[in-house]
């Protein structure tokens, strides 16, 4: 989840594009480059990674140029010193290309990116995936051991390496369509089914994992076309793809039915998620009602609007959120800022946060977006739970933090429609959207409640292996079935 694209971050796309003056994308997750055009022709060039020169920092680059058939819809792409030119048609990937930025006296920097044309007329868009970094040739280690990543790229060619792998933002902010989306995600999808049942095969004895997100990201951006109600919804097409949710459960089901025919009997498969899904179709600004009620406070004569707390005064400031689920007390000693002593005077003001946000009501919906807020150090234990936000928020179904509050911004409106096509989500309070556990193995026991936390442990104790005293969870008692592959239990 947390392997960075070649450029550091967690998935940066590039749009390339003709048109003038283009400023659609001017807060865009991605870059967007003009391209220099010529009759048929054009001309640009890929950023990569910044590094240091003489003190100085600079951006490796490579420079690309291409064609337009004036026939037919084609573009030639030319990356670097390729002499093949790159066939890309509208609405068609290309494969893996192999992105290599030199470093002058350095190894080059290698990475792997796809390309396509999401519009030739009236002006030439050409969509860019994130630069994953190169498995063949990792600049940082993917991979443990630091080969094996190479030796699944010799073994099976090319593929996706950065942990968000799914382009979710250039689809929240139409660089590409649904469509183009689906493709994308499936791609992924095979390439880790290609790696996930070779080493099945070769694994005789010992653990196999792997992490398919396939039915995150497609719930994620497509949990529009189960609410009929869905703020999203307005003004777009509601068909299409109304069935989207349902065919990526129906894939799984079909590669969980090829591992069965893989498997022994003695063999254990256990088919985990680690949360479930609920529509996002309201955004909660907590900065916005922190403002409101006096908690968060803003420079003399400032109004709200800044991103990433632009304009805030955090000598008088007293609470803050920052990213999806918490609210942070500028505690004295921990913010460099901060206002509030601690404990006594923390405690009561978290606990007068508590109280009002729990009455909190959304009177147009006629809802209470909180379910329930929690305080972090009662819920948590271990070396870093100090670092948690201090107050939990437990949305209710419908409802998130908005996507103004996750980047600080204070803006006059406390509840927000969510109109992206992130649609769906589970950045609510926890029994809201639990996960599943199946096995074709039985429980012995019926366990009152199973946790993600207990697998770990249940693994450890089928190797004969104790738990370490720091891991929490439980072990759950298995037995294999009496038939070749019995009856599923969940």
């Amino acid at each position: 989840m947390c392997a960075p694209d070649l450029l550091g971050t967690l998935g940066s796309f590039t749009l390339f594009t003709t048109r003038p003056g283009d400023d659609e994308y001017k807060e865009s997750k991605g870059s967007v480059v003009s391209l220099v055009q010529g009759e048929n022709c054009f001309s640009g060039k890929i950023d990569g990674p910044a590094m240091k020169k003489n003190g100085s920092d600079m951006t490796l680059s490579i420079p690309m140029r291409g064609e337009i058939d004036p026939r037919r819809p084609i573009v030639k792409l030319w990356i670097g010193k390729q002499k093949q030119a790159l066939q890309l048609t509208p609405g068609n990937y290309s494969p893996w290309q192999k992105l290599k930025f030199s470093a002058g006296f350095h190894k080059p920097v290698c990475g792997l990116a796809r390309f396509l044309v999401t519009q030739i007329k009236p002006h030439l868009q050409i969509y860019m995936s994130p630069i994953n970094i190169d498995p063949e040739k990792p600049v940082l280690p993917i991979s443990h051991p630091f080969y094996y990543a190479i030796h699944l790229a010799k073994l099976h060619g090319p593929f996706s390496t950065l942990g968000l792998a799914e382009d979710t933002w250039a689809l929240n902010e139409g660089v590409i369509d649904e469509e183009a989306f689906l493709k994308q995600t499936y791609d992924i999808y095979e390439e880790r089914q290609t790696l996930f049942m070779d080493h099945l095969r070769r694994n005789k004895e010992g653990l196999t994992v792997s992490v398919f997100d396939t039915t995150d990201r497609i719930q994620h951006m497509f949990f529009r076309y189960l609410s009929v109600d869905h703020p999203a919804n307005a003004g777009q097409d509601t068909d299409t793809h109304k069935f989207a949710v349902e065919q990526a459960y129906a894939r799984s089901d079909e590669l969980v039915g090829r591992v069965m025919q893989e498997i022994d009997r003695r063999d254990l498969l256990m088919v985990i998620s680690d949360h479930g899904f609920k529509p996002f179709k309201w955004g909660v600004n907590l900065n916005s009602w922190l403002w409101q009620e006096g908690y968060l406070v803003l420079e003399d004569g400032k109004s709200p609007g800044g991103n990433w707390f632009e304009n805030v005064n955090w000598t008088k400031t007293r609470a803050y959120a920052y990213g999806l689920a918490g609210i942070f007390i500028n505690t004295r000693g921990r913010e460099k800022f901060g206002t509030v002593e601690q404990p006594h005077e923390k405690e009561a003001l978290a606990n007068e946060i508590k109280k009002k946000l729990e009455k909190l009501s959304d009177d147009e919906n006629a809802c209470k977006p909180i379910r329930r807020v929690v305080f972090s150090q009662q819920e948590f234990k271990g070396p870093y739970a100090s670092e948690a936000p201090d107050l939990l928020i437990g949305f209710e179904t419908g409802y998130r933090a908005s996507w103004n509050c996750a980047k600080g911004k204070v803006t006059e409106d406390i509840i927000e429609p969510n109109i992206k096509k992130w649609s769906g989500d589970h950045s609510i309070d926890p029994p809201l959207v639990p996960g599943s556990f199946f096995s074709n193995w039985k429980l012995k026991d019926l366990e009152p409640e199973i946790s993600i936390m207990d697998i770990a442990p249940t693994v450890l104790d089928l190797f004969g292996l104790d738990k370490p005293k720091f891991q929490d969870g439980k072990v759950l008692h298995l037995s294999p079935p009496s038939s070749r592959h019995g009856d599923g239990e969940k």
